[in-house]
């Protein structure tokens, strides 16, 4: 992955969401193949000296960021915001700038989402040379992932290990998807064949009214206005929508075996948030099991682990007070990390 370039947007009434600090947009353009990702920054108050605490977030599938601002801006006005600085990377060409297509032809996969993901990170230790991991360390980068986020940033992880201190893994899918109830259910909706006719049906809603849509998807999602607003930019961009059925493909072809040599090497930097019991259609309960058995067995400490009690659903984004509830349990989590304090507070609100 080649350098990217970055075009500020200004906050429109398709992307943005209301929240007490609205973030910095801009579009980046990767340098291979100009494929756009969308970012949004909450910078530290004090611009004048390096942050103590990174937060990167790493969105799920589709990987429209937009759909966290509320949350991620909660976030970042519980930390300490004249040391602490958020970033929200979208993936490749999940985003409304993308351009139009109806086959899976040049798309970018699962693969280079991580490798994006990567390179974006090596720019952060270029900007901020002093992030690292340790008591030492000036800076420490902590990242947060949702859903397939949390595989990407597993692989970050292994990737660069001297500059990621932690993790926080919000209903993770990092093994046996295509096994889960959701994947056996959509599996025919990303098969190749399935394509077109959605690209040519996202490209046919994008000639519908953007306000009358927007509020057809609200009634019929049952999202509030932001969340509706970004899924009708959504539907009305096949790029994007091509973009996350491609990915998803991949997603069920290689999200399979549990990484075990992963987390009995990085599992001490893990924190783990999945639904209650079988409330989540992305995560099987055996999957669960697997993994608490590993970071068992490894001596992995059990306050690191949290089953939500709250009756959150996978796509917990949609739902406000959910995604309040959880950007405040999140931004404890984040301190405690960079203090290196037992994660006394992991289970609290």
């Amino acid at each position: 992955m080649t350098s990217s370039t970055s075009t500020p947007t200004s906050p429109s009434s398709s992307t943005a969401a209301p929240g007490p600090n609205p973030p910095i947009e801009t579009v980046r353009y990767d340098g291979v193949n100009k494929l756009p990702a969308d970012l949004l920054e909450w910078p530290s108050t004090e611009p004048s000296t390096a942050p103590s605490t990174i937060v990167l977030f790493i969105p799920g599938n589709p990987g429209l960021v937009h759909y966290y601002t509320a949350f991620l801006s909660t976030i970042h006005s519980n930390l300490h915001q004249t040391k602490s600085t958020i970033y929200a990377l979208g993936h490749l060409d999940h985003s409304t700038h993308a351009k139009v297509r109806f086959t899976s032809r040049g798309v970018p996969g699962l693969r280079e989402q991580i490798e994006h993901k990567v390179a974006f990170i090596d720019e952060l230790k270029k900007k901020y040379p002093t992030i690292g991991v340790g008591k030492d360390a000036k800076t420490k980068m902590v990242l947060i992932a949702h859903s397939i986020g949390s595989h990407i940033s597993c692989e970050c992880i292994k990737a660069r290990p001297s500059l990621i201190s932690s993790a926080i893994l919000l209903f993770p899918t990092i093994s046996h998807m295509a096994l889960t109830p959701n994947g056996r259910r959509l599996w025919p909706l990303f098969s190749p064949l399935g394509l077109a006719p959605v690209g040519l049906s996202t490209a046919l809603l994008s000639y519908l009214p953007r306000e009358s849509l927007s509020r057809v998807v609200g009634r019929l999602s049952g999202q509030s206005d932001p969340g509706s607003l970004v899924t009708t930019g959504l539907v009305t961009s096949p790029g994007s929508v091509i973009a996350a059925l491609t990915m998803a493909r991949e997603e069920m072809r290689d999200v399979t075996d549990l990484d075990v040599e992963m987390l009995k090497k990085y599992g001490d930097r893990l924190c783990w948030y999945w639904a209650r019991g079988d409330d989540d259609g992305w995560v099987l309960p055996s999957s669960v099991q697997e993994i608490e058995q590993v970071l068992d067995q490894a001596g992995f400490a059990k306050e690191r682990r949290k089953k939500c009690e709250e009756g959150m659903q996978h796509a917990f984004i949609l739902t406000t007070t959910h995604s309040d509830s959880l950007a405040i349990r999140c931004a404890a989590w984040v301190a405690d990390h960079i203090a290196e304090r037992k994660l006394d507070r992991f289970g609290q609100t």
